[in-house]
């Protein structure tokens, strides 16, 4: 963007009372290619504050808004802020962002290649192909067909090495 930056955090256009997204930003941000860091995910059974509770629905349609309009979206849950999120609350907000009818595809890549993107890393990681360090997360079953099987950890490798 004109600010000279690579990456904006939450971008909720949150107010005192609720959240008012500027259509004309949101276009901007889409235009410049700048990858927005949206804040998902809580633990299961954990429960935000009632305001955030009450604009929960409103903050997903706008963050599949902005998804649509064509930002560049990755996930920064804020872990290890609070006990609702913990280090391993990541998984949780692949599930929430895919569930805000961005798709399961679109939900794992702003995990992924988005993620590396953002960390200036996209020829080094987020993504299997040749040459690259091979940091790798497999599951059972197919998050594909069902976000929810991201959480059913088979193994996880770092630069092909097996760690768990």
């Amino acid at each position: 963007m004109a600010g000279g930056f690579d990456t904006l955090e939450h971008v909720s256009f949150m107010t005192a009372t609720g959240i008012d997204p500027d259509p004309g930003i949101i276009d901007a941000i889409a235009a410049s290619g700048v990858i927005v860091s949206i804040t998902l995910g809580l633990l299961p059974g954990v429960h935000a504050s009632p305001l955030m509770e009450s604009l929960t629905p409103r903050i997903l349609a706008h963050v599949k808004d902005m998804a649509d309009r064509g930002v560049r979206i990755t996930l920064g849950p804020d872990s290890g802020l609070n006990p609702a999120k913990p280090h391993t609350v990541l998984p949780y907000a692949v599930e929430q962002f895919a569930g805000a009818g961005v798709g399961a595809a679109a939900a794992l890549a702003a995990a992924t290649q988005t993620a590396a993107a953002a960390c200036g890393l996209s020829g080094v990681v987020g993504r299997i192909a040749p040459g690259r360090e091979a940091d790798l997360l497999a599951v059972t079953g197919n998050p594909l067909a069902n976000i929810a099987d991201i959480h059913n950890v088979a193994a996880v490798y770092r630069a092909g090495v097996r760690v768990v």
